[in-house]
């Protein structure tokens, strides 16, 4: 993986009441292309880093005695691997000492919040000195360090075009989902949010993978000659921005004499409240561009009242078959949950009638993105 930094937007991005947020890193001299995804890795807070090494009396510079071919140092074990900001997996490694408070650690082990992180953990015994006695045996060490969780990269699409001209040409776009003390979402951009005035910007790791659907719908986009209908929820907008960049770039190149693209673009959009006004820019732009012909957008409600209701309305469903069905057939994306796709899926399978999903798109032409809730 390599290294990306955080630039600072607006402070309307950074809204406590969105359910979502804009995000822009700069990744270098990296490359990537449009309708990619990112594995963001979120590294631990050096200011934690540093709390975890005084309660475990170590020098952050020293190499842990663990089972690995790549022995790192105390300091970027901790910053790298260790996740300190979820609980233990085990404790066993408090009652494995010779320790003689071992039967205070046991007593207090029963007696602690069970939600308690590993950099809590540990400060709580380093308070009570239960550790001073065994922190010098190696082994004793090991088993503290590999029993902590591991971080894990986190996998988000990019919501910008590289075909759009940027201040920043090394800039990439996310739209991630607020997930409460999600690693990346809340614990990260919290951790950092605290330092924003600091001149050095807030650091992670990544690497460019390609989506399940990119190839697919970058070829579509370079033709841009097939009816479009998209279905997206909050985040899983993401993809769609970054092919509306596309094509509103490309609007824009476009000479007069070339005359306008024979294009239809359907859109069937999810938000809560709070976060329509994060598309409701480029939704305006692109439709004054004729780039969209239809735009719904569903918020979220108390009566359940959801997206898959709205496809099998008449009047859309009528729009739907006129879309897919004519000349060589339209394409469907469908970027949601789980349960969600499966909601839609039916109620596609519903408006097709006979034909059904598998019929109409031969398996190429219905793109389906699942993201975990």
């Amino acid at each position: 993986m390599i290294n990306a930094s955080i630039i600072p937007t607006h402070p309307a991005n950074t809204d406590a009441s969105q359910r979502s947020l804009n995000l822009s890193l700069d990744i270098g001299s990296a490359m990537y292309k449009d309708i990619n995804c990112i594995q963001i890795l979120p590294l631990n807070h050096p200011s934690k880093v540093d709390r975890a090494l005084k309660a475990l009396s170590v020098d952050g510079d020293s190499i842990p005695e663990l089972i690995t071919e790549a022995i790192p140092t105390y300091s970027t074990f901790l910053t790298k691997f260790a996740d300190l900001d979820s609980p233990f997996k085990l404790l066993d490694w408090l009652l494995a000492t010779d320790d003689p408070a071992a039967s205070s650690s046991a007593d207090l082990m029963k007696e602690m919040p069970s939600h308690l992180f590993v950099l809590e953990t540990l400060e709580l015994f380093s308070k009570t000195k239960l550790l001073s006695a065994s922190i010098s045996d190696l082994s004793f060490l090991q088993d503290v360090l590999l029993s902590m969780p591991l971080l894990h990269s986190r996998t988000y699409s990019v919501a910008s075009s590289l075909l759009t001209p940027s201040e920043c040409h090394n800039k990439l776009d996310l739209m991630l989902k607020r997930i409460p003390n999600g690693r990346f979402s809340s614990v990260f951009l919290n951790d950092h949010s605290a330092n924003s005035s600091s001149s050095e910007p807030a650091r992670l790791q990544y690497r460019i993978v390609d989506s399940v659907s990119g190839p697919r719908l970058r070829d579509l986009n370079t033709k841009n000659d097939k009816p479009l209908v998209v279905v997206a929820t909050g985040a899983g907008f993401g993809p769609i921005n970054c092919l509306l960049q596309a094509r509103i770039t490309a609007a824009h190149r476009r000479t007069e004499s070339e005359g306008p693209i024979d294009q239809t673009t359907s859109l069937f959009l999810v938000f809560h409240h709070t976060d329509v006004p994060l598309a409701q820019p480029i939704l305006d732009e692109a439709s004054s561009l004729g780039l969209i012909d239809e735009v719904h957008i569903v918020e979220s409600n108390a009566e359940k009242k959801r997206v898959q209701d709205l496809l099998v309305r008449e009047d859309v469903a009528e729009m739907l078959k006129e879309s897919l069905l004519q000349g060589e057939g339209g394409w469907a994306s469908v970027c949601e949950n789980e349960q969600a796709a499966m909601g839609v899926r039916a109620a596609f399978e519903q408006v097709l009638g006979s034909e059904g999903v598998d019929e109409t798109f031969h398996g190429e032409r219905y793109l389906k993105e699942v993201f975990s809730s």
